[in-house]
């Protein structure tokens, strides 16, 4: 899977970098390796929001969560929580579908 990570008005730090690796290892179970995800971290007066824009062809169309927090790696958690929960239904559809 491809991880992308843009940084608007915030500093892209080394240590935001892996947390948002880190996160997107639980999206590997939905993924398959051509699986592709945008991560943008942006700063906001005094929120931080993340988005998530996943891309894979085997799931059908891209998916697009966002989250606002004060602290940036909630905001992260949160985006990773909302695209988990709509990637296992996705594939959970699929499956039924086939069915």
């Amino acid at each position: 899977m491809l991880v992308n990570t843009t940084f608007r008005h915030m500093d892209g730090k080394e240590s935001i970098k892996k947390y948002v690796e880190e996160k997107m290892q639980r999206l590997d179970k939905y993924l398959d390796s051509e699986g592709e995800v945008h991560v943008v971290l942006e700063n906001e007066k005094n929120d931080n929001h993340a988005e998530l824009v996943i891309n894979c062809h085997a799931i059908g169309p891209q998916i697009a969560v966002k989250n606002t927090h004060s602290d940036v790696f909630a905001a992260i958690d949160g985006a990773v929580e909302k695209g988990e929960r709509q990637l296992s239904k996705r594939k959970e559809k699929l499956r039924d579908h086939s069915l």
